[in-house]
């Protein structure tokens, strides 16, 4: 099976696109990681990530773990063909690395605890990446899509950071040979006819 994964800052239209796609034919994995690690944690809303660094480090880490054993068995054990998931190791490094940052800006860790964390959730975050998807697809926020309040997002105030965190690990020479498309049309149906061009040369 080759995995393709869509990638970009929470209300940028993602869930709409694959929905549009679904529709058209294409097969889609269900799987919703973020919102099923909250389930499973009780949790009514994303904001309890930053009552402190172990809280999000531990959220972080199980939201990593959970998709990849997904996301590995999907590329691995289904039958051969295509299929979309939504969000990819690119979004879960980007959030990650914005809520340490937040911790460290308020004096819950050290610079050296940050860089310890982070480098080693990087490096797992891309090697991942390039063993779980034959392709990725970045959609970013354009300011002509409605944002729609959801107690298990992000804040919107955060969506610029996250894309431009996502560009970043897509820009690394790890992806050079990775095929990857940016979304830039603003219409769902000129969405879907730009990502089926990407998909039939996958």
């Amino acid at each position: 099976m080759k995995l393709i994964g869509l990638s970009g800052a929470q209300g940028a239209g993602k869930s709409t696109l694959l929905k549009a796609l679904m529709n058209k034919g294409w097969d889609l994995d269900q799987f919703r990681v973020s919102r099923a690690v909250q389930a499973s944690l009780g949790w009514k809303t994303l904001d309890n990530v930053m009552e402190s660094p172990e809280t999000m480090m531990k959220f972080q880490e199980t939201v990593f773990e959970q998709k990849f054993i997904n996301d590995l068995r999907l590329c691995t054990e289904s039958e051969a063909g295509l299929m979309l998931t939504e969000r990819t190791f690119a979004d879960i490094d980007a959030y990650t690395t914005q809520w340490t940052w937040r911790f460290v800006d308020n004096g819950s860790m050290s610079l050296n605890e940050a860089f310890a964390f982070l480098v080693l959730f990087h490096k797992k975050c891309m090697d991942a990446h390039l063993r779980c998807y034959a392709g990725t697809i970045m959609l970013p926020f354009m300011d002509h899509v409605a944002w729609e309040d959801d107690p298990n997002r992000a804040a919107k105030n955060d969506t610029h950071a996250i894309y431009e965190h996502i560009e970043r690990y897509m820009d690394a020479r790890e992806f050079i040979a990775h095929p990857k498309l940016v979304v830039t049309t603003k219409s769902v149906d000129d969405r879907v006819i730009q990502t089926e061009r990407f998909l039939e040369s996958i």
